[in-house]
């Protein structure tokens, strides 16, 4: 008796991690309507994390140093008309906050804020 209620458990659980699992890979992410800051955006995971967010509907800010390689990845976005640029130096703290300052009240001018910062 016991061992059929333990196959029971077990064929629930695993059934239930099989749905979990199907779920998550039949969704595709969806940030249509939502702002993402993507700081070092010009080079490696930022540059491609700018593709991906762009890609799933997001309007990407790409902030970097080198302005050259902010506009290629601009205008490599799938979505380009989505993409802004907003130069920064990360470690020049007057500038992070006068640029911060800047893209908040540009976005609140627009009625939007920013969702996620990477």
């Amino acid at each position: 008796m016991i061992s059929i209620i333990i196959c029971s458990v077990v064929f629930l659980l695993a059934a239930y991690a099989l749905v979990a699992y199907i779920r998550r890979k039949n969704t595709t992410p969806d940030y249509t309507g939502k702002t993402v800051w993507i700081t070092g955006a010009s080079s490696g995971i930022g540059e491609h994390l700018a593709y991906e967010f762009n890609s799933h509907g997001a309007h990407v800010i790409l902030s970097a140093r080198n302005l050259a390689e902010l506009k290629r990845v601009q205008e490599s976005c799938p979505h380009p008309e989505r993409a802004e640029i907003a130069k920064l130096d990360m470690t020049n703290y007057e500038e992070i906050d006068a640029v911060s300052k800047e893209v908040i009240r540009k976005l609140e001018a627009e009625g939007k804020k920013i969702d996620v910062l990477v």
